[in-house]
């Protein structure tokens, strides 16, 4: 397991963004669900943490506020 899943997820998720040019919302957001789906729950607040930082980095200037991963829900373990 690694020391910092969130900057794990960071960089993986710029690097795709990077490879297939994908600066489209909609694309964002499928980026999003396949990340949450091939990784387990347990790691889906870092997930999202780190899909914040890629939004805001790909639309800067306020769109951050905006970013869809707000109304993912996501529990952490030990949550029912």
């Amino acid at each position: 397991m690694s020391e910092d899943p969130y900057g794990d997820f960071r960089r993986s998720m710029m690097e795709m963004v990077v490879e297939k040019r994908i600066y489209d919302e909609g694309e964002l957001e499928q980026l999003l669900r396949c990340f949450l789906s091939l990784n387990s729950q347990r790691h889906h607040a870092a997930v999202l943490r780190a899909f914040a930082a890629v939004w805001a980095a790909v639309f800067p200037g306020g769109a951050a506020a905006a970013t869809p991963a707000a109304n993912f829900p996501h529990r952490t373990v030990g949550e029912s």
